[in-house]
């Protein structure tokens, strides 16, 4: 299912033939299909991860606020399957960010009201919990909310226990459980990167690197909350001190799309 919003995604924006490569890409990537074989929680996550972005570029093509709500309620599934999905909230406030600038530049009013930059800069630093998203336009972001509320009760009914499981989990990520494996890649970057360029890894990130450059220079903006997102959820983990190879689940839509890019691509 997941493919098939990579094809949704790329093919949205750079055509067909680019949805196809990018959804044959991450076809084959070892470490979704290993955890897709296994179910681990990562796989339904990276799903509602890779919905969200596609809404967030549909976002800036079409910036109604049924739009906003449905990637609220896809953030909001996202952290309800696992919490650090709250991250790719990230990409429809980087969408509305983007629509904010066009229409100052175009003299519009298409895009909801505006909120200031410094609340995501800091939120992205802070690595909120919530979405960032949540502070730039509550109008829209409590829907979020009230989707994860409605699929994970428990955090808010016996909210004692929820926020004990909670602080430990983010005690455990800074503090490790594993001093075997630190000590043998010290470096979270390296590690996730040497992870990422298993096999024939390497290549799909030159070329999502190149991909995402190009795009850029290009001014094609509907790839900002896409790479925005992927920077993000790239430094949390790399900070952390527990160190999973699944945890990269959610970037490789991301370079499967980017991948795609070079069937898409104009001349």
């Amino acid at each position: 299912m997941t493919v098939l919003l990579v094809y949704a995604l790329a093919g949205r924006m750079w055509g067909h033939r680019a949805g196809v490569l990018a959804a044959l890409a991450l076809a084959v990537m070892p470490l979704h299909v290993v955890h897709s074989h296994y179910a681990t929680v990562d796989v339904p996550m990276t799903f509602f991860v890779t919905l969200t972005l596609l809404l967030s570029v549909v976002l800036l093509q079409r910036p109604t606020w049924q739009n906003f709500v449905w990637a609220g309620v896809a953030g909001g599934l996202a952290a309800s399957v696992k919490y650090s999905g709250a991250l790719v909230l990230i990409a429809p406030a980087v969408a509305w960010l983007v629509l904010l600038v066009r229409n100052r530049a175009e003299q519009e009013a298409r895009a909801p009201a505006a909120a200031p930059l410094i609340l995501l800069v800091a939120a992205v630093v802070a690595f909120a919990l919530t979405s960032p998203f949540t502070f730039l336009d509550w109008g829209n972001a409590w829907r979020a909310v009230v989707a994860f509320a409605l699929t994970s009760p428990f955090t808010f009914l016996d909210w004692g226990n929820a926020w004990r499981d909670i602080s430990f989990e983010m005690q455990h990520m800074r503090v490790g459980d594993d001093p075997w494996a630190l000590a043998a890649e010290p470096n979270g970057c390296l590690f996730h990167l040497k992870q990422l360029g298993f096999g024939a890894g390497w290549l799909f990130l030159l070329l999502a690197g190149w991909a995402a450059v190009s795009s850029l220079r290009a001014r094609r903006v509907s790839v900002l909350p896409l790479v925005v997102f992927a920077l993000v959820i790239f430094a949390t983990m790399s900070t952390a001190r527990v160190r999973y190879a699944r945890y990269e689940m959610a970037l490789l839509p991301v370079i499967a799309v980017l991948v795609g890019w070079f069937a898409g691509a104009p001349a």
